[in-house]
């Protein structure tokens, strides 16, 4: 007797109450991202023993053997800004424990031909906070971040963009807004052919390795009001 498969079909097109999707990834199917850093034994694959939504996640561990401090690791991806040169990314996350982690981060580096334009937030549970990228090698601590998230368990980060006036916007951790309107992202010279280049890492803070699974990526065109 034959047997009936099914496939899963995601539709992409324009979200009324947040506006164009320039990208989107469940881990339901193949993984889109490619492996940033991670040496040795380091394991960058799909999860299927842990989700947010659906059957599996993307599971990401710094290496055990001659594992050390600062050691990263991260999932990249490439795509390109609309119009507006304006994002809202939204990232699902599950750290496995805050203790090996020095950071975690979501960066955006938007390279318009010229110049490139880096903004980033990083959870940085030794301190605890969120920081915001000033230059090459400076944060700064988002006023009324500093706690720790619980861990393990799921978490959603959303930070919103403005590259056409080189702004932040906004920064929200599962549902508590932070105003981030004023400002500027960091810019360098970088004759870069255009295109927006995200990252979504970890660095180990000891010589223990540390682990986090990310679910539910979607970038979408514009910010929410």
């Amino acid at each position: 007797m034959s047997k009936e498969y099914t496939r899963s079909l995601t539709i992409l097109g324009s979200i009324p109450i947040a506006g164009s999707v320039l990208f989107h990834d469940d881990f339901e199917s193949l993984l889109n991202w490619t492996q940033a850093q991670g040496a040795g034994d380091s394991i960058f694959e799909l999860d299927p023993s842990l989700a947010f939504n659906g059957k599996q996640s993307l599971r990401m561990k710094t290496r055990t053997t001659d594992s050390a401090e600062g050691d990263p690791i991260s999932a990249i991806h490439y795509f390109r800004l609309g119009p507006t040169k304006t994002i809202s990314a939204t990232v699902i996350f599950n750290i496995a424990s805050n203790t090996p982690i020095e950071q975690f981060v979501l960066s955006l580096i938007f390279y318009d031909g010229t110049n490139k334009h880096w903004g980033a937030v990083y959870y940085r549970p030794g301190v605890p906070d969120f920081a915001y990228r000033i230059d090459a090698t400076t944060y700064s601590t988002i006023t009324g971040s500093e706690t720790l998230l619980l861990c393990p368990g799921w978490h959603s980060l959303t930070l919103n963009i403005d590259f056409n006036a080189l702004l932040y916007h906004s920064m929200i951790i599962d549902h508590l807004p932070f105003d981030l309107s004023s400002v500027t992202i960091f810019s360098d010279t970088n004759p870069t052919d255009s295109h927006l280049f995200t990252s979504i890492g970890i660095e180990t803070d000891s010589a223990n390795p540390a682990e986090i699974n990310i679910d539910d990526v979607i970038y979408t065109e514009g910010i929410p009001i």
